[in-house]
């Protein structure tokens, strides 16, 4: 028995005996030294390849890295650190999670529309003492740049959701989707107290940008653009 221990923990693993995660209980170090830390590892490569690869070979991927991490001798040293990331990770994802069930995708249409409202206004009192310059201009052009980016990244993640096979790829792109309908919301928040300040004199420059950007745009593109008409209703 020890001799299956020792080489499935230091021969193979490569996990450094001083390691604090091992005490020599077999039912232990399976645990913290093999299950705990291969979740983690796993998690991350599905990520990874979500990401990079639109879900494509993720499982194959993710074998090929658990082995390049094994065979390298880094899960060993991933080991070792995981006696002081799991429990701060885990304290990390309850906070996140009380904070979502209280003011994420479950906070009352009260406390959203009180958010949007507050929103606005602090744009508002942002611009106040904001004048029509070059300044201006240039925010006014990456906002409506960016806003354009999240439209499509919405479309492709939406899209992704609805062909996801799995349960845990549906949570992961629904809250990519919501993180982007958030960020959405505050850039057309922003555009708006723009419009609001600053009129027609306003509603006319972004006319002309988004007519320059509808000039080799591709297809999403375009579909982005024309949505960003329609929300901040520039004719």
């Amino acid at each position: 028995m020890v001799q299956v221990y020792d080489l499935i923990f230091y021969e193979i693993l490569k996990i450094d005996p001083a390691s604090p995660v091992l005490n020599g209980d077999l039912f232990h170090d399976l645990i913290f030294g093999v299950l705990i830390p291969s979740v983690f590892l796993i998690l991350f490569f599905e990520e990874f390849t979500r990401r990079v690869f639109n879900g494509k070979m993720r499982h194959l991927i993710t074998v090929c890295g658990m082995g390049v991490l094994i065979a390298y001798g880094w899960y060993g040293v991933i080991v070792s650190m995981t006696s002081i990331l799991f429990p701060l990770l885990l304290g990390l994802y309850l906070i996140f999670f009380f904070y979502r069930s209280i003011v994420g995708k479950k906070g009352s249409e009260a406390m959203i529309k009180g958010a949007e409202f507050l929103g606005k206004k602090s744009f508002e009192k942002i611009l106040k003492s904001v004048k029509w310059n070059d300044e201006m201009k240039y925010e006014i052009v990456n906002n409506l740049r960016a806003l354009k980016d999240l439209y499509v990244e919405e479309r492709d993640l939406r899209k992704a959701y609805a062909e996801a096979t799995s349960d845990v790829d549906r949570r992961l792109f629904h809250d990519d989707i919501v993180r982007v309908l958030n960020e959405e919301r505050e850039v057309e928040e922003y555009l708006g107290a723009v419009i609001h300040k600053f009129g027609e004199k306003a509603k006319k420059f972004i006319k002309s940008e988004l007519d320059d950007m509808q000039n080799n745009a591709t297809q999403k593109e375009r579909d982005a653009i024309k949505r960003i008409r329609m929300n901040l209703r520039i004719n």
